[in-house]
């Protein structure tokens, strides 16, 4: 949720994030979750992914598996 892109010529934005796997909510994995604090954010860091390719986690596990 974007709450103000006054920095963005600098290349931030103030924002508020959610992050949700929708194949895993619409499957009913995980339940949706609230939006973090505001907080400046780079854009270009905005879709930085830690994770597998495939979509598991950093440390090779899956919440899907957690179920």
């Amino acid at each position: 949720m974007i709450l103000s892109a006054h920095d963005i010529d600098d290349g931030f934005i103030t924002a508020r994030i959610r992050t949700t796997n929708v194949m895993y909510l619409s499957r009913g994995v995980v339940s949706s979750h609230a939006f973090g604090p505001p907080q400046r954010i780079a854009i270009d860091q905005l879709w930085v992914w830690s994770g597998q390719p495939w979509g598991g986690l950093a440390d090779g596990t899956s919440i899907a598996d957690k179920n």
